[in-house]
């Protein structure tokens, strides 16, 4: 059956608390966030690589500092991805989300490793150099993060109230909004989804309550 009209899919689930990334705390708040943003990397069961759908290409570089040698990451990212609301995906972009992460006035829960190993981000000729404090394993582990739009903030200080608790755009032609009584995922091409075109997530009070609103 090849439905005609976009479809809305209604999922009764525990409420998140944010559609911010950086301040997920819940499984309900990941599972919401995880429709919306693309991590830099990630991985699979099935893949015994590191996996990604941003990044085009990745080189580590070394320099040495003194007595220290800091080691770098290099990334040049996809040219074809885009935000919901149509800017370019950019090295901008991951490096701002490197420096928010780090950025001590943000109480990001989960930030501390990423603050011990990491020191920052900068854009060099189209390329995002992540720096770290020390020789890591396995570098690209460190970011496997939600990927921020830079250009829809005015600073890497990003505090828990910011509108993007509420109001998120990703990469996945998706953008969301997190209201008092449901959440609304949709997708902003109309031939992306033909199945479903919407998503929302209600709170279950009740079986009965749940029943009533097929």
């Amino acid at each position: 059956c090849i439905l005609k009209k976009p479809k809305t899919l209604i999922v009764f689930d525990s409420m998140p608390t944010t559609l911010n990334p950086l301040y997920a705390k819940s499984a309900q708040d990941l599972r919401v966030q995880e429709l919306v943003y693309e991590r830099v990397f990630y991985s699979l069961p099935s893949a015994p690589d590191i996996q990604t759908d941003l990044v085009k290409e990745v080189s580590h570089r070394a320099e040495r500092r003194g007595e220290m040698v800091q080691t770098s990451l290099v990334l040049a990212m996809r040219s074809d991805r885009r935000w919901a609301d149509g800017t370019p995906v950019s090295p901008a972009d991951l490096c701002f989300t490197v420096n928010a992460i780090l950025n001590p006035e943000n109480p990001v829960p989960w930030a501390a490793a990423h603050r011990e190993m990491l020191t920052g981000c900068d854009v060099k000729e189209d390329l995002a150099h992540v720096h770290f404090r020390r020789q890591a394993v396995e570098p690209k582990q460190w970011l496997m993060v939600p990927l921020l739009p830079a250009h829809r903030f005015k600073s890497t200080m990003i505090s828990p109230d910011h509108p993007s608790t509420i109001k998120a755009i990703g990469t996945r032609n998706t953008k969301a909004r997190l209201l008092d009584d449901r959440v609304t995922v949709a997708n902003i091409k109309k031939r992306a989804a033909p199945y479903i075109k919407r998503l929302e997530v209600h709170p279950l009070q009740s079986v009965d309550a749940a029943l009533e609103q097929l």
